[in-house]
């Protein structure tokens, strides 16, 4: 019997490729990316909702109209009564459209309130058919709460 005969033997550790150990992760790596979809959706859909919108025109054909209403709808979003609420509504696109008025205020928001601004392309400018964002914003007690409308315009 030699030195190196017997029981003991040398054990290595098994080699893995990177392959294999990624295609152990895959599945884990899809339902966490799913898990976190559902959460933001579900995160999305539950918050409040301070501003609705809506126009009374929308896709807005020049050739027939000239202007279009964004008539809004402002919830409370404080416990309490609010006070010297501003609600300011400007196009993302301010060479090429005009809001009037630019901004609101309201002196005691209670619940809700219903206002609407007039928008119209500028005199100066020749707009082009497409999709224009309008921003809204609610300000109140130093909280900003924004939403984005999208105003279709066809031209021709």
């Amino acid at each position: 019997m030699g030195i190196y005969e017997g029981k003991h033997k040398l054990k290595l550790p098994e080699i893995r490729s990177p392959v294999e150990a990624a295609k152990k992760l895959i599945p884990i790596l899809i339902v966490i990316i799913a898990v976190c979809v559902i959460a933001l959706t579900a995160y999305e859909l539950a918050k409040p909702r301070y501003i609705e919108y809506s126009f009374t025109i929308n896709p807005l054909d020049l050739s027939e109209e000239t202007l279009t209403e964004l008539q809004l709808t402002i919830k409370n979003p404080l416990k309490e009564t609010a006070k010297n609420v501003v609600v300011r509504v400007y196009p993302e696109a301010k060479d090429e459209l005009v809001v009037f008025p630019a901004k609101k205020e309201i002196s005691v928001l209670d619940e809700t309130r219903k206002l609407s601004f007039v928008i119209r392309p500028t005199t100066e400018k020749t707009i082009l058919s497409g999709r224009y964002i309008i921003n809204i914003e609610l300000i109140v007690a130093d909280k900003t709460y924004r939403e984005r409308a999208i105003l279709e315009i066809k031209n021709g």
